[in-house]
């Protein structure tokens, strides 16, 4: 909420499934797919991650399949239905924070799910556009996603490399699938090897399905054109209008907010320090 201090140019930009306020920002960097003049570039998180895959020398022969989060409260509860449900078949080792059944945890992800034949990838929420690391890192721990979020996910993989959770009218549905794919070799190996492209993107070359992001001349286009334009025809959000006066009274609004609640954590210090001593205390 600081920025809302401040008058200049502002460009807004998420990894989260969180949308751009066009009233407040001049330009926004975000996941969901639209087009808005020059305001707006499209950039899922998984763009932000390095494009290579692990080698496995006996992907056949791997363990079932992994689970690994850290979030629950704020996610969908379809995620951890889906693991309780895929482990009614077989068990489903989780390595992160939520449902951890393996007593430890894990801090190499991609090299931990490779040693697993599927990984279950599921995002946060499911909206339009908004794709994370999830099924890229299942892809690049060389194993088989099994995703579930963007319903647009085939505009930016491949549908033949991943089993979409969304294709199915039931998790029963789905898992029969899995059970499928798990006990035919042939079928589970032309999923895995087959390539990430979407059908609408033409490969960049035989290793990288996306152009690296300082190579990506439309993202690069985006940037040079809102710094190369003059300071005041750069700006995109009005200073005057009724729109103005809406945000002049909203941006009020937060700071006084934003003030309290840090007023507000400060007065409420001891009273978390004395709770957590006394927590101490009941488990001692």
């Amino acid at each position: 909420s600081t920025h809302y201090k401040y008058k200049c140019i502002k460009i807004f930009y998420t990894g989260e499934d969180i949308s751009p306020n066009f009233n407040v920002c001049d330009y926004a960097i975000a996941f969901d797919p639209i087009t808005f003049s020059d305001r707006y570039f499209r950039l899922p998180f998984f763009r932000l991650q390095v494009q290579n895959r692990l080698k496995v020398e006996k992907p056949l022969e791997r363990k079932f399949c992994n689970f690994i989060y850290s979030n629950s409260k704020k996610a969908n509860p379809y995620r951890e239905e889906l693991f309780h449900d895929i482990s009614l078949y077989k068990h489903v080792d989780s390595g992160g924070k939520v449902l951890n059944n393996i007593n430890k945890r894990i801090n190499d992800k991609v090299s931990w799910q490779s040693e697993y034949k599927f990984s279950i990838a599921c995002e946060n929420t499911s909206q339009n556009g908004y794709t994370t690391e999830k099924i890229f890192h299942a892809l690049q721990a060389n194993t088989v996603p099994i995703y579930w979020g963007n319903p647009l996910i085939e505009t930016d993989f491949s549908s033949k490399c991943f089993i979409n959770a969304m294709d199915f009218s039931s998790k029963n549905e789905l898992v029969e699938y899995i059970k499928y794919i798990d006990e035919n070799d042939e079928e589970y190996l032309k999923i895995l090897n087959a390539p990430w492209q979407p059908v609408s993107l033409t490969p960049h070359s035989d290793t990288e399905f996306y152009p690296p992001l300082v190579e990506d001349e439309k993202f690069t286009q985006f940037l040079f054109h809102i710094f190369d334009q003059d300071l005041a025809l750069a700006r995109r959000v009005s200073l005057y209008g009724v729109g103005h006066h809406v945000n002049k009274t909203y941006t009020r609004i937060v700071v006084l907010y934003t003030m309290f609640r840090q007023t507000q954590n400060i007065l409420l210090r001891p009273f978390y320090a004395l709770r957590n001593a006394l927590r101490k205390i009941r488990k001692n």
